[in-house]
């Protein structure tokens, strides 16, 4: 009797644990429709992007696909491509160009591109792009901060 409960009970681990698997692979499927990348979205960047947006409910699809984890990766060095013809609408970026992105040093790079709106590219040690960022709603304190 003792053997057959023990058996029972493995068995329903099993189908649990499968269940929580798929429902995963549900939320890891919306994630990816939404454009979130829950291997890497932070909760805390979550809170950015109100702050930023101020939409709840980009916030509340965000919180869905994030982690809590609070180490952040590093990259090596970072730019910004946007596009010459309409920087002039988005005043803060041309403010970052302008005045502040010389604190980065040779880590820091941007580049006029004809269509892109304005883009936050991350990279590694050999300068291969590793994630990249909307930025057109950020301000100059933003970017910096990030």
């Amino acid at each position: 009797k003792m053997k057959r409960m023990t058996v029972v009970g493995v068995v329903i681990a099993l189908i649990l644990t499968t269940l929580l698997v798929e429902a995963d692979k549900d939320v890891t499927e919306e994630c990816k429709k939404l454009g979130f990348d829950t291997k890497s979205l932070l909760c805390q960047d979550c809170d950015l992007f109100f702050e930023v947006t101020k939409d709840n409910e980009l916030k509340k699809e965000c919180k869905k696909c994030c982690s809590e984890q609070q180490i952040k990766q590093k990259y090596h060095a970072a730019s910004i491509s946007a596009c010459r013809c309409n920087i002039k609408s988005f005043p803060e970026i041309l403010h970052f160009f302008e005045k502040r992105s010389q604190a980065f040093g040779s880590k820091f790079t941007y580049q006029y591109v004809n269509g892109i709106m304005p883009t936050l590219f991350l990279k590694d040690e050999r300068l291969a792009i590793k994630e990249q960022l909307r930025i057109d709603s950020w301000t100059s304190d933003d970017i910096e901060d990030f």
